[in-house]
């Protein structure tokens, strides 16, 4: 993660359980229009990442910008 790209900037962790995926408290972001959460097989996304659209799998639009929630 580059702490220069603000818009990019985030926190967090997350576990993944077999019906759902839970964001835990440290979780945050910077306010944005229409955020999306992706569960993908790559460890880490950059910039330079070619992401191909037949490999992950959305679980819908952000709920918070801060804390807990869950998909």
């Amino acid at each position: 993660m580059d702490p220069n790209d603000r818009f990019h900037l985030g926190k967090g962790g997350l576990q993944v359980f077999n019906d759902r995926v839970d964001i835990n408290a440290a979780f945050e972001v910077p306010p944005g229009p229409k955020y999306h959460v992706y569960l993908m097989q790559d460890n880490e996304v950059t910039c330079t990442n070619q992401v191909n659209p037949n490999r992950f799998i959305s679980l819908g639009r952000l709920c918070h910008f801060t804390g807990t929630q869950s998909y």
